[in-house]
């Protein structure tokens, strides 16, 4: 089981915390909507964007990016460009897991291959 936090509580990112939780992974929900995160950690369900779909308890909603990210195994990132005061991925804390693999490219000739 791993620790996945999905960065964004809109009805895509809401839906793929869903689906890690069934896969049976625990999933962190950010969303900068105090009223989204009640709604999620106390009816289990998304009311504003995604009021059809039952959220698993293995889904945890936040407000506090920190918290989402802390010990993560993976990060999932769902942000609008719309919204002008979004965090941007530059923006949001590094929180890798100590045992996360470190990502590389096809081109990486310091990794060797799988």
């Amino acid at each position: 089981m791993k620790q996945i936090a999905v960065i964004g509580a809109g009805s895509w990112g809401t839906a793929l915390a869903v689906i890690a939780a069934r896969a049976g992974h625990n999933v962190r929900l950010w969303s900068r909507n105090d009223a989204v995160t009640s709604s999620i950690n106390e009816q289990r369900v998304n009311s504003r964007y995604l009021s059809s779909t039952s959220i698993p308890d293995s889904v945890t909603a936040t407000g506090d990016i920190e918290a989402a990210l802390g010990r993560a195994h993976l990060e999932i990132e769902l942000l609008p460009a719309s919204i002008p005061d979004a965090p941007s991925p530059k923006e949001l804390p590094p929180q890798p897991a100590p045992e996360a693999p470190k990502p590389s490219s096809p081109g990486d000739k310091s990794k060797p291959p799988d």
